[in-house]
């Protein structure tokens, strides 16, 4: 439990560094005025394209369940195809 805590962790500081103090080549921020007349920077994470983190994470997720989907209907089909004595086996 304790090494599982201490992966988290790792992961979350890295995750911190990267979205709050990093200059990673293309990666964004917006600045936007405060309401009492100060600038303040606010950090919405954003792909080379433009496209938000999350909206690409959505997209590659959506990805990756499709290419789940049809290796799973190839399966499906492949074990149709075997001679049912050759199952048993």
């Amino acid at each position: 439990m304790e090494k599982n805590v201490e992966w988290i962790s790792y992961l979350v500081n890295m995750g911190d560094l990267i979205t709050h103090f990093s200059d990673l080549i293309n990666f964004q921020s917006n600045i936007h005025e405060a309401s009492f007349n100060e600038l303040a920077r606010i950090y919405y994470p954003k792909m080379p394209d433009g496209k938000r983190v999350f909206q690409f994470m959505e997209e590659t997720w959506n990805q990756l369940v499709k290419v789940i989907n049809d290796i799973s209907l190839i399966l499906q089909t492949m074990y149709k195809k075997i001679p049912e004595d050759n199952l048993s086996n």
